[in-house]
């Protein structure tokens, strides 16, 4: 499987199982889950448990599993037994101490399709409560118990499941947590859905992650079966998270908006604008639809992309000229010019390269060709300079004044890490998508 426009997903965040239990552990670390009792009331048994923090495993059987492991501090399992005594019937209590055992909820993340998106619905709070759901909620076990007591406990647990699990009110299995008040996220990458799936390995646990599948501006949610599971993971080795961004996101929100206002700051009567391109899926791309007139040229091509790590534009524009009353010339000039963007300090820098200019001609003339060559410096001027220094104008709207990195860091905050905890860019690749793998200081 590919990464080509994320498989219909604007947006995806993937965040390491390592990442996510750090995570949980200075959420949970104060102790903030409630006492636990699940109670049969066919037979009386219970289970009464004190918890430690909660941890993750995306290893599991499941296509979009994840097992929410709680371990148990101090508790015990109760249960009543009948025996002879003195030849009458005497039922006495037994109580099993379950100490330093857990409770293992492994639950499917394919329900979680989010239509009516708020930032708190990717907390961390949030997400214990999602996989501790009875209604996603597939097994409920408790490890390192076998014997009588295996069967018994387990059958309990079961059982109080299916009775969660017919309650029509929002229970969850082990309580609830309070949730946190987290500012809607905005700007043009703000979520609007999503989805969960995951990559996990069981040989190389380290690359197991947790994929948010994110969608903007209200449009639906993929819902084919496979949308959105990637065959590796999507974090680097030593990284804990990557952002994904489509290339048709990236494209059309910045890159392209801020090249026409590069552009019209060169030559404010140029017409232009983002209406002017059609852009394509797959890779994405922009295209103009018809001429567009330029400093006394025109652009006849100026196509817009990412590939191969490097935003790229490739422009040719005209200019006509006359030779006396009979002979007109029109020069053609082709560039290119590429842009890409790297990592430095924990900020986002870039730097451009530029292809020689290419001059050409529709006369055939040697006559015509040496004028052209004449002409050739304004095509020079026009192009190499103003054509390139409007794509750097651009570039620096796109990374600095234009917010490009204040969208990326709102994007990024809608799964939200608790108060101490923040995103720090590492890397940033541009196959066709674009990479951002960043690593969390707590």
């Amino acid at each position: 499987m590919t990464l080509q426009d994320l498989q219909g997903y604007d947006l995806v965040m993937a965040i390491t199982e390592k990442a996510l239990n750090e995570q949980f552990a200075l959420v949970f670390q104060d102790n903030t889950l409630p006492q636990w009792n699940a109670e049969l009331s066919d037979d009386g048994s219970t289970i009464q448990a004190t918890f430690g923090i909660p941890r993750i495993d995306l290893n599991t059987p499941l296509n979009r599993g994840a097992s929410l492991i709680v371990p148990i501090v101090a508790g015990a399992y109760t249960y009543y037994q009948v025996k002879i005594v003195s030849g009458k019937p005497e039922v006495t209590s037994v109580s099993y101490d379950l100490s330093g055992k857990s409770f293992v909820l492994t639950s499917s993340l394919k329900m979680l399709h989010d239509t009516d998106f708020h930032s708190a619905d990717f907390t961390v709070q949030r997400l214990f409560l999602d996989l501790s759901d009875p209604h996603l909620v597939s097994r409920f076990e408790i490890d390192d118990i076998d014997g009588q007591a295996l069967v018994s406990i387990t059958t309990l647990l079961q059982k109080y499941l299916e009775q969660l699990q017919k309650q029509n009110n929002a229970t969850f299995v082990f309580g609830s947590v309070k949730v946190p008040n987290v500012p809607e996220t905005v700007g043009p990458l703000a979520p609007t859905g999503g989805d969960f799936s995951v990559y996990s390995d069981p040989s190389n646990p380290q690359f197991n992650c947790l994929n948010f599948l994110l969608m903007t501006d209200k449009k639906l949610l993929p819902t084919e079966p496979t949308a959105g599971i990637f065959d590796h993971s999507l974090v680097l080795t030593n990284d804990e998270a990557t952002f994904i961004a489509s290339d048709y996101q990236i494209l059309s929100k910045f890159i392209l908006p801020n090249i026409v206002n590069g552009l019209k700051s060169k030559d404010v009567d140029c017409p232009i604008s983002v209406d002017s391109f059609n852009l394509s899926h797959n890779p994405a791309k922009a295209t103009l639809k018809e001429n567009v007139p330029f400093k006394g040229c025109s652009f006849t091509k100026l196509d817009v992309y990412i590939s191969n790590n490097e935003i790229a534009m490739d422009i040719e524009y005209r200019k006509k000229g006359h030779i006396g009353p009979a002979i007109t010339i029109t020069g053609i000039a082709n560039l290119s010019n590429y842009v890409s963007i790297y990592v430095e300090n924990g900020e986002l820098k870039y730097k451009t390269r530029q292809t020689d200019i290419k001059v050409s001609s529709d006369q055939d003339n040697l006559a015509v060709r040496i004028i052209l060559d004449i002409l050739t410096a304004g095509f020079l001027e026009i192009g190499y300079k103003v054509v390139t220094d409007a794509v750097k104008h651009a570039v620096n709207n796109l990374l600095k004044d234009n917010g490009f990195s204040n969208a990326l860091t709102n994007a990024m905050a809608c799964v939200e890490l608790p108060a101490k905890s923040l995103f720090e860019y590492s890397n940033v690749q541009l196959p066709a998508n674009f990479m951002l793998d960043v690593t969390l200081k707590n």
